[in-house]
């Protein structure tokens, strides 16, 4: 369960800074913190239209919307390499720039996407009503 300070101080973060985008891993994620942090969407007392930008760590999904990360790819690969303990138990870098290049595949055909990044992009009362149904069945 996620503390209720917690989901006070991410609200008013998102009100404080006027966010008109929200990032956060795709609810269907296995891993509990990526569920947790989706579970904050439950309550979310925002009345603006913010767009909730789900990004891909684990689920196999198709995306609804794409960015060519091509020219970032190598600046990534070091930023998964910060996470040493995760490393110690799999090769994500491997693992998530695997994925970016069978994203690329649903990119324009060009030679300049080699990789990709898969997003769901949803209006944030939209977003609250799939983490209701299903967190909550």
């Amino acid at each position: 369960t996620i503390d209720t300070k917690i989901k006070s101080k991410v609200e008013q973060i998102i009100k404080d800074f006027r966010a008109d985008i929200v990032f956060t891993p795709f609810l269907t994620d296995d891993h509990q913190d990526h569920q947790n942090i989706n579970k904050l969407f439950l309550d979310f007392k925002i009345k603006r239209n913010i767009k909730v930008w789900c990004y891909q760590i684990y689920s196999q999904l198709k995306g609804n919307y794409y960015v060519n990360i091509t020219d970032c790819h190598k600046q990534k690969r070091r930023m998964i390499k910060f996470y040493k303990s995760e490393m110690r138990i799999r090769n994500w870098e491997s693992f998530i720039m695997s994925l970016n290049v069978i994203h690329s595949r649903y990119m324009p055909r060009s030679p300049e996407v080699r990789f990709a990044e898969m997003y769901f992009i949803f209006d944030i009362k939209f977003y609250k009503k799939l983490c209701n149904k299903f967190f909550k069945g």
